[in-house]
């Protein structure tokens, strides 16, 4: 059973930033009301001042949606959320042959995070983290106390949140390999 890790202070607050959000959504909703309630009593003055309304037109072309909305089963990157980073992906890094796992569940601890753990070869440590808004942080710890790396990266455009890029850091050293998370194929 993996150890919980501490999250980093960066991590931590944009977690908690997460929380904020539904206050601009409520300002955004609140605004549209607004207008909707100051439409409509245009058109009811109009209407009492015998002034003739205006019709929209009768064949409307259809809202064309922004290249960054995706369907729920191919979202877009920066729409990837915890419930996409969820179950078993394949690791590579650069120059080496060989492949690793990462198993990620729901953190308990941390709202849209995860934990888990990741074995290449035959080392193995745990890991905690998320995505937020196309951006992967991970931590991972050998020993389960202390940070051993960092994963950075974002989720590859187009890839429907199945490919993650990015940098891996060992935190002793600050060496740095490029590495791929990927879903395996048995997962698609």
């Amino acid at each position: 059973m993996p150890l919980p890790l501490p999250l980093p202070l960066r991590l931590q607050l944009r977690l908690r930033s997460r929380h904020h959000r539904p206050a601009a959504l409520l300002a955004a909703v609140l605004l549209i009301l607004l207008a909707s309630v100051s439409s409509a009593a245009v058109h009811a003055a109009d209407a009492a001042s015998g002034a003739p309304l205006v019709s929209p037109p009768a064949a409307a072309a259809p809202p064309v949606a922004p290249p960054a909305v995706r369907t729920a089963a191919c979202p877009a990157a920066e729409k990837v959320g915890q419930a996409e980073l969820l179950g078993r992906w394949e690791v590579r890094f650069a120059n080496r042959p060989d492949r690793g796992t990462v198993d990620f569940v729901v953190h308990p601890d941390f709202d849209g995070a995860v934990r888990g753990t990741v074995a290449y070869g035959d080392a193995s440590g745990t890991v905690a983290g998320d995505v937020d808004e196309g951006v992967f942080a991970v931590d991972a710890s050998s020993d389960g106390k202390n940070l051993t790396a960092l994963w950075e990266g974002h989720v590859t455009a187009g890839s429907c949140g199945r490919k993650i890029e990015g940098i891996w850091t060992d935190s002793a050293t600050n060496s740095k390999r490029p590495f791929v998370l990927q879903r395996p194929a048995a997962a698609r």
